[in-house]
């Protein structure tokens, strides 16, 4: 899957931003105004953080959006806190 090849047909194929540096440096020098622009925004980037207790933040998001598509964006960040403090009263114990 890291392979020069598959990078590319990754990129190509499926618009996946690529893992490697090279695959990705060659994408950006031939790729139209807009995809470079939002290439260029990879430069402000951090990755996701993988702990364990990311789960809670992924469970709390997926409530939240789930909310989001019944009410509105009040009502799902309200959702987001809630699923997040009933997360973390439980993590603690």
């Amino acid at each position: 899957m890291l392979s020069d090849e598959c990078q590319t047909m990754w990129t190509l194929g499926v618009q996946r931003i690529p893992a490697q540096e090279e695959v990705l440096n060659r994408l950006a020098a031939s790729a139209a105004p807009n995809k470079k622009m939002i290439l260029s925004l990879l430069d402000q980037t951090q990755p996701m953080p993988t702990h364990p207790f990311m789960i809670y933040v992924w469970e709390a998001l997926n409530a939240g959006l789930t909310e989001l598509s019944l009410s509105n964006p009040e009502q799902a960040l309200k959702k987001i806190e809630q699923t997040l403090q009933a997360s973390w009263g439980a993590f603690k114990s």
